[in-house]
């Protein structure tokens, strides 16, 4: 948590709206043990842990212009933008992970049997690839009070989920207007390539 709390993003973040900047931590904190599993799944992938997370977002502030990170700057990213940022970065594979409490009802569903190395099987590993924007999202909804995610903000996470691995098209034609949860508009396309260039 103290790389974060270092990185430009969350320092701007926490010069413009500090209850954003608790709510990161806050969710950081709840999701990291999770995301520090993903490798007991997929052993042979390159890391999808929390420290995976924290340089995507010091890698952000890298992308961004100087200008989105100043608050009297024309382009300033809102307190809501950069909120989502940090947020997807920790979350966008999530899904990946066998979620606390999970395991005898996924191998159940899978047909898995729970023997030596059960978690990196084929089957499992599969769903969870395919599913894991979908799994990532209902889970958050799910704890969004513990992890003190605004609901109003859950539908956004899910876009930012979903476009580090969906067609642009497919996400494009379901984006009918930009979203906007606060005063200030913000443009989901946008930040969503920003956060795939990121993780990449």
């Amino acid at each position: 948590m103290s790389t974060i709390s270092q990185t430009e993003l969350f320092i701007y973040l926490n010069s413009i709206n500090e209850d954003y900047a608790k709510r990161c931590l806050k969710l950081i904190e709840g999701v990291t043990p999770i995301l520090n599993t993903i490798h007991n799944v997929f052993p042979f992938y390159t890391q999808h842990n929390a420290i995976h997370s924290a340089k995507i977002v010091h890698r952000i502030g890298h992308i961004l212009k100087s200008e989105c990170l100043k608050s009297n700057s024309a382009i300033a990213l809102s307190g809501v933008g950069v909120y989502l940022l940090i947020c997807s970065a920790y979350t966008h594979d999530l899904g990946m992970a066998i979620f606390p409490d999970e395991d005898q009802t996924l191998c159940d569903r899978l047909g898995v049997e729970m023997v030596d190395d059960w978690r990196s099987n084929a089957r499992i590993q599969q769903y969870l690839r395919l599913e894991h924007s979908k799994r990532g999202i209902d889970y958050l909804d799910k704890n969004k009070i513990e992890l003190e995610i605004p609901s109003s903000l859950l539908v956004h996470l899910d876009y930012m989920m979903r476009a580090h691995n969906e067609p642009v098209q497919d996400l494009k034609s379901g984006l009918l207007k930009k979203y906007a949860p606060a005063v200030q508009q913000i443009n989901l396309p946008q930040l969503a390539s920003v956060l795939c260039i990121a993780d990449a």
